[in-house]
């Protein structure tokens, strides 16, 4: 008689595990099986845990990120086509971007006016602030980069 009990368990834990269940409480197989083995398997789930809620969370935007957000913002807030990020700096609440800006273009291109941007933008890439530092001609090098 104890051959015969294992025997059937084994045919019935075959038929739980050859089941799929799907998360909408159906089942793929024999129908009477599923509903004889249902239960069990709902048992088996963990429990769902109940959190508090949480503000949700903004993402932090990459650098890369920053500083596309910075150039199409100077671009934006200027109306002057951007050249480039010449700086990017992380501090713990913001990012702080400088970028440079064709202000005034001239023939040749070496007499073209440029200028220097900081902007400073928030973790997810929203402006919080922006000023020009510099205004240049492109021909002009700095005295103090030269060493």
């Amino acid at each position: 008689m104890p051959d015969a009990r294992r025997a059937r368990d084994a045919r019935a834990d075959e038929k739980y595990y050859d089941e799929e269940a799907y998360d909408d409480g159906s089942y793929e197989g024999d129908t009477d099986a599923a509903d004889e083995y249902a239960e069990p398997r709902r048992r088996a789930r963990a429990p769902a845990r109940t959190r508090r809620e949480e503000p949700p969370r903004r993402e932090e935007a990459s650098p890369t990120d920053i500083a596309r957000a910075a150039l199409e913002h100077i671009a934006g807030l200027t109306g002057k086509r951007t050249l480039g990020v010449t700086s990017l700096e992380r501090s713990d609440d913001d990012w702080v971007v400088e970028v440079e800006v064709l202000e005034d273009s001239r023939i040749p291109s070496s007499g073209d006016i440029l200028g220097l941007y900081r902007t400073r933008l928030g973790t997810d890439g929203t402006v919080m602030a922006f000023n020009r530092i510099r205004r240049y001609s492109r021909g002009r090098s700095d005295i103090s980069e030269v060493a």
